[in-house]
């Protein structure tokens, strides 16, 4: 300041400042920008022990107007600057208030212009351009006038800030109606009321917190809190009984009790009436106590609000129609798909189909309701687990997805949520998940349904087999010609190429070891000599017509290599072949096993045909017929993958198979599945022989020779392998 500026002088003789509605509340922060320190220390003697609106103030000091702006850059809820004009410049000052509002973006704040030279006043484009609020000379800048100009600049200050509360509000508000298809529709309704009244009353927006009525219970309904601020935010979501401030909550219970707005000199419990008794109350601090206009204001903004809310409500209902499972309360596929395609382009994220395993079997067993109950208890655990970190939805059926980062959404962690086991109807039931998993960075254009589709590919993979029921979509998973997988062309070549092969896993008698049969499984060699699965071309094959040829020929071929397997003196084994739906419903399928067993010299008891779905593909008594004209064959007739929902408890009875072979899904649970030792039961009861799948290691083979199985097959025993390893591997 120039060495020649007047100091700011305040005379005894003036009359007191006056005290503003004094009390004890949070301060005006005032902050004093000027080089000269005796003029920060008049102008804190002059404002020592005023108040303003019921508020005190708080003095900042800065020296410079750099210092000024740094302040006022890390210091918030700065009302009112007292700036000088000259500091380091002549004009240091004026730039300062172009900072203040271009740069810091500060529109709110009330810049109060103060000289000691008149000369350097701005002119009157300037205040106009620079939005400065009032000029004042040191000289003219009495005690009583540097208060009321003050008090002016802070009444200003604080009519912005509720507006822009107001606003923030009413922003809230409408941003509700665009997000009612979001599934925090009311909660953002609510915080934008919260915030609207703290704009209109001129409260602070930290002390409030919404609760809504759920008048479901009846006499006796319950509260949930849908919206808070300040120390109350980590209530949201709770129930009304989680406050534990005994003034809050005894207001918000005699607010819902009067079904009226309660007002005292400390707090306001606004009221806003729904429709079916779906009410809300909102519940704020005061200042002081609320002005009698403010009440009437109150009357018909929560008249309003009631009504707007009861809108956001049924949309709310609306979005959970179109966007919800019923049976869960997840997301549903629409839901899912949406969000994943919207979130295209984030880098390490990966889409995991979930399969719960042996779900149709275990419905069989226990009844329909407790399939019920075991879904909603997976979207449970997967809720409470996932939920905020990744999305999750139930696609339909036994099927849920996961999609996020891969740190979360991986094979190994998602199975152990849920090594615990889920407790349904008092019975802790063990479970079991497959899962089909998508790289998003493998397939950056894909859309959400391509990546689906890509999943499926995966899991069917890792059901039929992948020992750890996972598996991940690679470009040679899938069947579809577009992508680049096998195609109809590549089957009719492979076929007159002479490229598909067939491989043998062997079966094992428990009680002695020994082996009784070999299983014949399909596999097409490829030109880069890898081995495709059937799961990777067998839709291909069935669509293409070519399905019920390919198995003729693995009928054939299986019973040809039982021939080879005879002259080298393995003739007592059995040899078991897949037979597809389609297969087993040709009307010529009989005579086509009469033909392989003929031409390949085989006697019909050493052939076992391994049928699923038999009931679900051709209905029950033509099941029934053509199980007993293959028996009658002395063909022997197995149940594959039972327990997995591919055959149907009620109906073995009559359908009366030589061989259940329960899936691996229910092998796999061990002691812990009810539905193994059920199935076991069953098929020992009905005179069949039990079959474990999928046992993989020396604790599953001690643990099903202990339970009574009679025959199992796996990869502890051996993986499938061809012809003439296997004559190597019978031999050693």
């Amino acid at each position: 300041m120039a060495e020649d500026d007047d100091l700011v002088c305040f005379v005894d003789d003036e009359p007191p400042v006056p005290s503003v509605e004094s009390g004890s509340q949070p301060c005006w922060r005032v902050l004093i920008v000027d080089d000269d320190p005796d003029v920060h220390e008049t102008t804190k003697f002059a404002l020592h022990g005023v108040t303003v609106h019921n508020r005190p103030l708080q003095m900042l000091d800065a020296y410079s107007a750099a210092e000024g702006l740094a302040v006022l850059g890390r210091e918030p809820d700065i009302a009112v600057v007292l700036l000088d004009v000259v500091m380091e410049t002549e004009d240091a000052g004026l730039r300062a208030v172009e900072s203040i509002r271009n740069e810091l973006k500060l529109t709110n704040v009330r810049i109060i212009l103060r000289t000691g030279q008149p000369g350097y006043a701005p002119e009157m484009e300037a205040v106009s351009r620079y939005d400065i609020n009032d000029y004042k000379t040191k000289s003219e800048l009495t005690r009583i006038k540097l208060f009321t100009a003050l008090t002016g600049a802070i009444r200003a200050y604080d009519q912005l800030q509720r507006m822009e509360a107001a606003r923030a509000g009413l922003e809230k508000m409408v941003e509700s109606i665009n997000r009612f298809l979001a599934p925090d529709g009311l909660g953002a309704f609510a915080e934008g009321v919260i915030l609207q009244m703290a704009g209109t009353l001129g409260i602070d927006p930290g002390g409030l917190i919404c609760v809504a009525r759920d008048p479901a219970n009846g006499d006796e309904p319950e509260y949930r809190i849908i919206a808070a601020a300040g120390r109350h935010v980590r209530l949201i979501h709770q129930p009304m009984s989680a406050i534990t401030d005994a003034a809050i909550h005894q207001s918000l219970a005699c607010c819902f009790r009067a079904r009226r707005t309660l007002v005292d000199d400390h707090s306001l419990t606004l009221f806003c009436p729904g429709q079916d008794g779906h009410d809300f109350a909102a519940y704020a601090e005061c200042v002081s106590a609320v002005r009698a206009v403010d009440r009437r204001l109150i009357e018909v903004f929560c008249s309003n609000i009631g009504l707007f809310g009861e809108s956001v409500r049924r949309m709310e209902r609306l979005q959970a129609v179109a966007y919800g499972d019923p049976l869960t309360g997840l997301p549903n596929a629409n839901y899912f798909l949406e969000q994943v395609d919207a979130e295209r382009g984030g880098a390490r994220q990966v889409l995991a189909l979930l399969s719960v395993d042996n779900l149709a079997g275990a419905a069989e067993v226990l009844g329909p309701s407790h399939g019920d109950l075991i879904l909603k208890a997976v979207a449970r655990r997967l809720h409470d687990e996932l939920a905020g970190r990744v999305l999750v939805a139930r696609l339909g059926g036994n099927s849920f997805a996961v999609f996020g980062h891969e740190l979360i959404v991986r094979p190994d962690y998602l199975r152990s949520l849920f090594k615990p086991r889920l407790l349904i109807g008092g019975i802790e039931l063990p479970l079991s998940l497959s899962l089909g998993l998508v790289r998003r960075d493998d397939m950056p254009q894909a859309s959400a349904a391509d990546m689906l589709r890509f999943a499926e590919v995966a899991l069917k993979r890792a059901k039929c087999s992948e020992p750890e029921q996972w598996a991940y979509y690679t470009s040679h998973a899938d069947g579809d010609q577009r992508s680049g997988g096998i195609g109809l062309t590549d089957l009719q070549q492979a076929l007159a190429d002479d490229r598909f092969m067939l491989v043998f896993q062997p079966q094992i008698r428990l009680a002695t070891g020994a082996v009784v049969g070999v299983e014949a499984l399909l596999r097409l060699r490829l030109s880069d000599e890898r081995l495709a699965r059937p799961q990777e071309f067998m839709a291909v094959a069935e669509h293409s017509g070519l399905l019920v040829d390919l198995g003729r020929w693995v009928l054939l071929t299986a019973l040809q290599s039982l021939r080879t397997l005879q002259a080298e003196h393995f003739g007592n084994l059995r040899m078991t072949v897949n037979v597809a739906p389609v297969e087993f419903r040709q009307t010529d399928f009989l005579d086509a096993v009469d033909d392989a067993l003929r031409v390949a010299g085989v006697t019909p008891f050493q052939l076992e045909l391994d049928v699923g779905e038999p009931v679900g593909s051709v209905g029950l008594d033509f099941a029934v017929r053509r199980i007993q004209a293959l028996r009658a064959r002395d063909v022997g007739v197995a149940l594959d993958e039972f327990g997995a929902g591919s055959g149907a408890l009620c109906h073995l009875d009559r359908l009366r198979p030589g061989r259940l072979k329960v899936a691996r899904s229910v092998v796999s649970l061990g002691e812990s599945s009810p539905l193994g030792a059920i199935l076991l039961s069953a098929g020992k009861e009905l005179g069949m022989s039990v079959l474990a799948e999928g046992v993989e290691d020396e604790h599953l083979a001690r643990l099903v020779g202990r339970l009574g199985y009679d025959e199992a097959q796996g990869f502890h025993y051996a993986r499938p392998m061809p012809l003439h390893e296997l004559l190597v591997w019978l031999k050693a």
